[in-house]
């Protein structure tokens, strides 16, 4: 039967069936890539404090660093250890030592800027990427965190103590940034009460 002849019914009935063919087509298109949405973010998240985990962080880091010597831009690196997590875990279980870190990534998503890239990197280390950023400024951004943490955290011994480095684009790779940053946070933890020390290279 040719187009023609058929019948208004029947091209009514057959543009129905057309319709619903393509919405279904349309749920099933917008359902795949929701599907791998998930999967990604289960790949590239820490599932208890939903920031970057550590490969991946270190993917973004790798990007940083080319991207500063490319475009001659400040680039710093903040790394943090949350020390007394091991003794609230002693003291009032696995549960509550994960809310601290839950609560302890909000804190970070919360404060920083969208540019600025957070994960974690150890039980209790983390570390931020901050973009067209001195190590002054850095510093100011982890000083909110410490003054943020002391309001949630009063009833527990955790003291955050905090690293930061910047990039000499000449003198330095990702692990010299890390490094530095590292050497500064364990100064920090010397140091006690949400220390911040910039590192010098």
């Amino acid at each position: 039967m040719t187009e023609q002849e058929m019948t208004r019914e029947e091209l009514l009935a057959e543009v129905r069936s057309l319709r619903a063919r393509v919405a279904e087509l349309e749920r099933a298109d917008r359902g795949r890539p929701l599907v791998r949405s998930g999967a990604l973010r289960d790949a590239t998240h820490d599932e208890v404090t939903g920031l970057y985990s550590h490969p991946h962080l270190l993917e973004h880091l790798s990007l940083a660093v080319r991207s500063a010597r490319r475009y001659e831009h400040a680039l710093s690196v903040c790394v943090c250890r949350l020390s007394g997590l091991d003794a609230v875990h002693q003291s009032q279980g696995a549960d509550v030592a994960e809310q601290v870190l839950a609560e302890f990534g909000r804190l970070v998503s919360d404060t920083f800027r969208g540019d600025d890239i957070a994960g974690r990197c150890g039980r209790d280390e983390f570390c931020v990427i901050f973009s067209h950023t001195v190590s002054s400024e850095a510093a100011m951004a982890a000083e909110r965190i410490v003054d943020r943490l002391e309001l949630v955290a009063t009833d527990l011994p955790i003291v955050p103590a905090f690293g930061i480095a910047q990039l000499e684009p000449d003198a330095m790779d990702e692990p010299d940034l890390l490094a530095l940053a590292e050497e500064a946070m364990q100064e920090a933890e010397q140091v006690g009460g949400g220390a911040i020390v910039i590192g010098s290279p």
